[in-house]
């Protein structure tokens, strides 16, 4: 059991690099795919191993998937898409390793201090879910409404969401189990890469990271709003990480450009592990890989829980190594080559990949995805409110 543990973990450090990487290869799809042929994988490892196997992708991609919003400006979903404008900020002033590192301080951070937070957070899940079961719906539209409303544009923010939300709707009531695929790499990664193509961007040398350029309360302050916000979009249905975000620096105020990719990083990680919270307390699966984990476990016990606690902390410091290392590589690699090219091919690897898992269907939203996301950049309407896309189609579902 130990050695297949082991080979579990391994290998799923391993794809969610690989997911990490790849923009647009959603640690979902990977999901899918892997319970499609979950017989076969049960036939070499146990339940535990695969659940375990989840996790380690999870974390790792959590970790990894910070690198291409701020090298390549190409976000693998919606929460890293708030990433990009730092993150790129940073890399064009020579600072892209010292933005990764401040992304993987904030998920080492943020992860021990959900891990804290766990025997707290189980009993506030199961003491709120009594409470407001019957009203989760109008919860979700009262949070929705506060983050979409802020700001002056809230004509603008609130068009934006539906119309991704009936995006969403249409992609999500087609009988192709794939769109989410398309319709997540359109609106967040392809429409991101499409305007970078229209600029004449030169990437300067970067730097070796130093002390990074942060105070220890700026740090302290974004790690905890990360994990408070994380419990917040694991607990409600369909409240991704750049709500989040968002919600957290409607509180927390500005953070400058430092600050902030400290707590998009710490959201990201901190989501992960407290929906096995949420799912161990009041047997909800918040996102793809809890979901993949219940296709298996109808409940977890506290000795499963203690499983997957410690596979997230180990795994996490592995993710933070390797992600430095990565970060370095990836400086060096992306000031030599034509930067227009690896976008370009990226965008071809993206619609070639849609293609092959969702056919035509999947092309029609590809194409109206980044097309839409193309608007908001260009119409300065904030992404997450693109998120629209989860968020309608489950705001329907609980108020219908």
């Amino acid at each position: 059991m130990f050695a297949k543990m082991l080979l579990g973990l391994l290998f799923g450090t391993v794809i969610g690099i690989i997911t990490g990487l790849i923009p647009g290869l959603h640690v979902n799809t990977i999901c899918v795919v892997a319970l499609a042929i979950s017989d076969k994988i049960l036939g070499f490892f146990g339940k535990i191993e695969f659940a375990c196997f989840i996790i380690a992708m999870s974390i790792t991609n959590s970790f990894t998937n910070a690198i291409p919003a701020i090298f390549l400006g190409a976000p693998s979903g919606e929460s890293e898409s708030l990433i990009i404008l730092p993150g790129h900020k940073m890399l064009l002033e020579g600072k892209g390793n010292e933005a990764l590192n401040l992304t993987v301080l904030g998920s080492i951070l943020s992860l021990l201090t959900s891990v804290l937070l766990t025997p707290v957070l189980i009993f506030l899940f199961v003491f709120i879910n009594s409470v407001i079961k019957k009203y989760i719906g109008y919860v979700i539209l009262g949070f929705v409404l506060f983050v979409t409303l802020k700001g002056n544009s809230k004509l603008k923010n609130l068009s934006f969401f539906f119309l991704s939300g009936i995006l969403g709707i249409f992609s999500l009531g087609t009988n192709n189990s794939n769109t989410l695929l398309p319709l997540l790499s359109g609106l967040f990664g392809i429409s991101s890469m499409v305007l970078s193509l229209s600029q004449n961007v030169s990437i300067p040398k970067q730097e070796n990271v130093g002390n990074m350029d942060i105070k220890k309360g700026m740090i302290f302050k974004a790690v905890i709003g990360a994990s408070l916000v994380a419990s917040v979009a694991a607990f409600l249905p369909g409240f991704g990480g750049a709500q989040s975000a968002i919600l957290a620096q409607t509180f927390l105020g500005d953070m400058g450009s430092e600050g902030f990719l400290v707590l998009t990083g710490g959201i990201n990680t901190a989501n992960m592990v407290i929906s096995l919270d949420t799912f161990y307390s009041i047997g909800k699966a918040r996102n793809g890989a809890i979901v993949a984990i219940t296709s298996f476990f109808e409940s977890i016990t506290l000795k499963q829980m203690l499983i997957f606690i410690f596979t997230s902390l180990a795994i996490g410091g592995l993710s933070g190594a390797l992600s430095v290392f990565l970060s370095k590589k990836f400086s060096e690699f992306i000031t030599r080559i034509n930067y227009r090219m690896i976008l370009i091919s990226i965008i071809v690897f993206l619609i070639g990949l849609t293609f092959a898992t969702s056919g035509f269907v999947g092309l029609i939203i590809l194409v109206s995805s980044s097309a839409l996301g193309i608007c908001a950049s260009l119409l300065t309407v904030g992404k997450n409110n693109l998120m629209g896309c989860l968020i309608l189609p489950v705001l329907i579902y609980f108020l219908w």
